[in-house]
């Protein structure tokens, strides 16, 4: 039962990804989907919310890679956490089809009010992150800091990595983002 209800959540999804994409987000609406998915507008209540809802990994299957790498993790330098986490997270979204990542953030480009909402959730994610780094031992200041850090370098790295050509690996690119932190708080100019 579980395998039906993920696999009518994934066909909702990618139904509704193609529907914003060719109409726009403000032009589609969830009896829409519902519809061109082959279900009832109910069914489609059932897995999401609203119509947002669709774009949006829930909070804590988004957090988990990202705090399971920090509690894991063998170095307990913040650094090292802190990349622990990005790959870990980028791991998870790697998984995910490249076509679905790019017009999804179509998508989100394309609304302010998308935007904030994806903005918010990594806030959430920084407040996690804080919080397992302060598990870990760091002090709240230092703790806070590493997180909003992760977060930010974690979001940039998958925007740059959606503007490489097909093929390019979210983990080199991510990697290349944690080596440019390095270099910007390098004690070399």
């Amino acid at each position: 039962m579980a395998r039906d209800g993920d696999a009518t959540r994934s066909k909702l999804q990618h139904t509704a990804l193609g529907l914003f994409d060719e109409r726009g987000f403000d032009a589609t609406t969830a009896a829409d989907i519902a519809a061109a998915a082959g279900v009832t507008e109910r069914t489609f209540f059932r897995h999401f919310a609203d119509k947002r809802d669709v774009l949006f990994t829930p909070q804590d299957r988004f957090e988990r890679p990202f705090i399971e790498a920090i509690s894991a993790a063998t170095d307990p330098r913040p650094r090292a956490l802190i990349e622990a986490a990005i790959l870990a997270g980028s791991q998870a979204f790697r998984e995910r089809e490249r076509a679905w990542s790019t017009v999804r953030w179509r998508v989100l480009e394309a609304n302010s009010g998308l935007q904030e909402r994806e903005l918010s959730k990594h806030a959430e994610l920084a407040v996690a992150l804080a919080t397992a780094l302060a598990a870990r031992g760091l002090d709240t200041t230092r703790a806070t800091l590493a997180a909003e850090v992760a977060a930010l370098s974690f979001r940039q790295g998958y925007a740059r990595w959606l503007e490489h050509p097909e093929g390019t690996d979210l983990l080199d690119v991510q990697r290349e983002t944690l080596a440019g932190l390095d270099a910007l708080f390098s004690p070399t100019p």
